[in-house]
């Protein structure tokens, strides 16, 4: 099951709404991070703009753009950490190691990227392509 973080990214100085898709797996102890998304609000609530149709209509209005395949290892380590810390904050009586979940995940991350997976790939598929 997808989950969403909700966080924010600096692009070019302005500060815009990320969500970022991922999963705990079960028994995994790291987030699968899937994709990354810059979300901005273009009409409040109210107010009214066309469609890409050029049809009339009432706000609100949002812009979702992946920013997924812009990201390296660096960037995912940061929302790694985030969706741990909110992990932990959630269920105070799990115990995470902070630092190998965010490297598994990293490791999942550049592997998944380096193969040309999609991140949802099953683990056969991981242990094959690792074996040749």
């Amino acid at each position: 099951m997808y989950l969403s973080h909700n966080t924010t990214i600096d692009l070019c100085g302005e500060e815009y709404t990320a969500e970022v898709e991922y999963e705990l797996e079960k028994g995994e102890k790291y987030p699968i991070i899937y994709g990354v998304k810059v979300v901005k609000q273009t009409c409040k609530k109210g107010g009214y703009f066309y469609t890409e149709k050029g049809e009339f209509q009432c706000g609100p209005a949002f812009v979702n753009v992946s920013i997924t395949d812009l990201l390296d290892a660096k960037q995912i380590a940061v929302f790694a950490d985030a969706i741990i810390a909110a992990e932990l904050r959630m269920h105070e009586d799990a115990f995470i190691d902070r630092a190998k979940a965010k490297t598994d995940c990293i490791e999942r991350w550049l592997f998944t990227q380096e193969n040309g997976f999609c991140a949802n790939y099953p683990p056969d598929m991981r242990e094959e392509a690792e074996a040749a």
